[in-house]
Formats: C-alpha cells, structure tokens, sequence
C-alpha cells in the first residue's frame, strides 16, 4: 500500500522532480520508514541496477 504524502509534501516533491528535470535529472525517493533491513535491501536493489548515488 503506498500512502499519499500530505498535500504540501506533494507539492514540493513535485517542485524538486521539476528542477531536477530542468537539469536533466531524475528525482528517486525511497521510504523505509527507519527500517534497517527494509533499507539495506532498497539499496542493494538501487546498486544491482547500477543507480548511482
């Protein structure tokens, strides 16, 4: 299940993925809600694929 970030969040989630593109550049963001193993796994899938960061 994905939760809905706050209206205002969105908003400047949107405004950083307009700049980003403006400069040729992808916005990824990841939640492991401070999950440890949740977080290492989303990083090792990011490094498999070779997303560099």
């Amino acid at each position: 299940m994905t939760r809905s970030p706050p209206h205002h969040a969105g908003r400047i989630i949107l405004g950083a993925q307009e700049e980003a593109a403006k400069h040729d550049l992808l916005l990824l963001m990841l939640n492991t809600g401070g999950d440890p193993e949740l977080e290492r796994k989303e990083i090792e899938l990011l490094l498999q694929r070779q997303v560099t960061i």
